[in-house]
């Protein structure tokens, strides 16, 4: 036994004893304690007993963290965080983790969030070099909800990036996309342009990656129509070319845009994923409706002219015994018209022809009449003058007698 081991039991045992309580002690002395279970855990850390250094470190922070002791939770997350890197050196990750995801609660309760976002990069670096992508993942996307309550969008940049490397490397492309879209969101009007415009990339990049052109072609149309100067900037000129090099399903244009020096400027991982990018998989329509069409007749004209000569030979045996009528008969057989059909039109015609000559004696036997008529009015006046100059006579030859 060390001297360093020896002292760290010395400095348990009055831990302990301080817990106690006796006839004349009422209470345990927490403040007593926690400070003893401190330098225990000290010891038995340079003693390199790391195991017994965590439950030291342990104890501490429930002794901070009771009613009775006057400690605050800042003490309690400082505790927990030195048992946190006692346990990483025994090699317990996860028990590690679980601490500084405690420690930083509870230094969250102290209003005080720059010490928990230490603490938890800490345990996201953790769990990436622990292989644990997606607690890492988690991780990052915890610490960037810290710094947006802290209304420092702009430090949110860096922890969205990790966040969206680990998704990426945990091979949860979903989580990617949806990190990628809320760190556009974040950084825009809060940021350089530059940045947003980086992140609408990559998410096209990620969209592609996963066969969905519909979805990458809606986000750079949304990113176009929400970010300006989206469209008119190297990314977003990069981003319509790759489209449409998808679209039109052309390999030798995607190989040029994958040298595109601007995919060295994002992330690695997405970099990286960008230079994988094929079309041997994608549903993305190759034709244009015209061309699908002329292709479509092309292939039914083939395939009807190779029928053909099937079907003149199955024809040929059943016309040999038929005997053709020259082609001078059908013609004048054509061209002629049937006796009876000539017959109609004349009788047709001429019937035409009497129903006029009858409509025109109508017409001129009204127009005689109407004629008759008037002049029998005119007489009928005539004589109506006649008479009434005739009583006036009369009249005049009677004024004369008197």
């Amino acid at each position: 036994m060390s001297d360093k081991e020896a002292k760290a039991k010395t400095h348990l045992a009055t831990a302990e004893k301080a817990l106690k309580t006796s006839i004349f002690k009422w209470k345990p002395e927490y403040d007593v304690a926690s400070s003893e279970f401190e330098k225990a855990g000290l010891h038995f850390k340079l003693a390199k007993l790391y195991e017994r250094a965590t439950e030291a470190y342990v104890r501490a922070a429930e002794c901070h963290g009771n009613k009775e002791c006057t400690s605050t939770p800042y003490h309690v997350g400082k505790a927990l965080e030195s048992a946190s890197t006692c346990a990483r050196e025994a090699m317990n990750v996860k028990l590690s983790i679980d601490l500084l995801h405690q420690a930083a609660v509870q230094f969250r309760l102290t209003g005080k969030n720059a010490p928990a976002c230490a603490a938890l990069e800490k345990a996201a670096k953790m769990s990436e070099k622990d292989g644990q992508f997606d607690v890492a993942h988690e991780i990052w996307l915890e610490v960037s909800d810290l710094f947006e309550e802290e209304g420092k969008p702009r430090q949110c940049k860096r922890p969205m990036e990790s966040a969206i490397s680990s998704a990426l490397r945990a091979g949860n492309k979903d989580a990617a996309i949806k990190a990628l879209e809320r760190q556009a969101n974040l950084l825009d009007g809060n940021a350089n342009a530059t940045f947003v415009y980086q992140s609408v990339l990559s998410l096209i990049v990620v969209h592609l990656s996963e066969e969905d052109f519909v979805a990458a072609d809606k986000a750079h149309q949304y990113a176009c129509s929400t970010f300006s100067g989206f469209g008119s900037s190297t990314e977003g000129m990069l981003s319509i070319r790759l489209l449409q090099a998808f679209e039109d399903n052309d390999d030798s244009e995607l190989n040029e845009i994958k040298r595109n020096q601007t995919f060295s400027f994002l992330l690695a991982d997405v970099s990286s994923l960008a230079k994988t990018l094929q079309l041997s998989d994608m549903g993305v329509p190759t034709k244009r409706v015209d061309e699908d069409k002329a292709r479509d007749a092309l292939f039914s004209s083939t395939s009807s002219s190779s029928s053909k000569p099937k079907q003149q030979e199955l024809q040929e045996p059943q016309q040999k015994g038929i005997q053709e009528e020259p082609q001078v008969q059908l013609e004048q057989s054509i061209s002629e018209t049937p006796p009876s059909y000539a017959e109609s039109l004349t009788h047709a015609d001429e019937k035409v022809k009497e129903d006029d000559e009858d409509n025109e004696m109508v017409e001129e036997s009204i127009t005689i009449g109407g004629d008759e008529n008037a002049v029998n009015d005119d007489t009928n006046e005539n004589d109506n003058d006649d008479a009434d100059e005739n009583d006036n006579d009369d009249s005049d030859d009677d004024d004369d007698g008197c």
